[in-house]
């Protein structure tokens, strides 16, 4: 794969910003389940940087009615990109659009549930691993309802070195059950995104957040089925089957998981650990000053460098 930047003429490594990521386009072809016989589309963004193929890949699933634009944000770029900071930090990435989202093809919407796009992100791992890029380690990385996708992969399918949870807790804080009030249909019928106005209450501490990064929120928004939405349940049910190492990391005033006054003030940081089991030696990180949407917030970059320690001394 042509995502890889040349070696100086000095014969030198090119990092950091002589190396910017460059990143393709890349298209897979999945089912929604084992026997099923019908292919849908399912698109992605594959980034790396440096000379020599990363031998760390982050798979990246964004949360509901967001796309993979979530993880490689283009307002103020690379302010708000996980992409850049990862692959600064020497690890591959590769962002893809959830089935009823973004690039990716919108089967009926009954059809498009947690179990479904958990299976067609394991067809994709498996892809990956035995594609050009063969990376050593594979980290499945989930944003919200991609958190619930990446825990039904992971218990599931046992077939990745790591996991990082962003944006989710088994507690569930005043703004979880508002959410479902604060969305409406969209096309085609089954999907719906959430209401205009609504994504800075819902997923920002304001106080933290540039008005316009909402804003272009606001437009980049994209829709979610109904019915995966409604049955996110099952990724809180899988984390206890997971056993490789996990990372979960939240806005420590996020209202959607986070009881007043905060996370860490109300002990939901340390009730989390209760839900895996032992093997998977989970981090839970609160992260001050910061709402729903972790990678949309002044203070993004904290978080960024924390998943990015934490792949190397735990993964990588």
């Amino acid at each position: 794969m042509g995502i890889l930047c040349a070696v100086s003429a000095q014969g030198q490594e090119a990092r950091g910003a002589a190396c910017p990521p460059t990143c393709e386009r890349v298209i897979f072809d999945v089912k929604l389940q084992p026997d099923a016989t019908e292919p849908h589309r399912m698109v992605g963004s594959l980034c790396a940087r440096g000379p020599v193929a990363p031998r760390t890949l982050q798979v990246l699933v964004h949360g509901a009615t967001y796309t993979k634009e979530y993880w490689d944000f283009p307002y103020a770029h690379p302010r708000y990109s996980y992409v850049a900071a990862q692959t600064a930090a020497g690890f591959a990435t590769l962002a893809l659009d959830g089935l009823g989202t973004g690039e990716s093809d919108r089967p009926p919407a009954e059809r498009v549930t947690t179990a479904a796009n958990a299976y067609a992100v394991h067809q994709i791992i498996q892809t990956m691993r035995a594609g050009s890029l063969r990376p050593d380690r594979i980290v499945l990385v989930g944003h919200s309802l991609g958190a619930a996708v990446a825990a039904v992969e992971a218990a599931t399918y046992q077939d990745v070195d790591g996991v990082i949870f962003s944006g989710i807790l088994h507690n569930q804080g005043p703004d979880n059950l508002a959410l479902y009030g604060q969305l409406q249909p969209a096309a085609p019928a089954g999907y719906v995104t959430t209401v205009p106005g609504q994504r800075g209450p819902l997923f920002y501490r304001s106080e933290s957040a540039d008005p316009a990064v909402i804003e272009a929120d606001e437009r980049l928004k994209s829709t979610v089925s109904a019915t995966q939405f409604s049955d996110a349940a099952a990724g809180a049910a899988a984390t206890a089957s997971i056993r490789v190492p996990v990372l979960v990391a939240v806005g420590d005033e996020d209202t959607t998981y986070c009881s007043p006054p905060s996370c860490s003030e109300t002990g939901a940081l340390e009730r989390e650990k209760a839900f895996y089991a032992h093997e998977a030696r989970v981090e839970v990180l609160g992260i001050p000053q910061m709402g729903h949407s972790l990678n949309l917030h002044r203070r993004a970059g904290v978080w960024y460098a924390a998943a990015a320690a934490w792949t190397a001394r735990r993964v990588h």
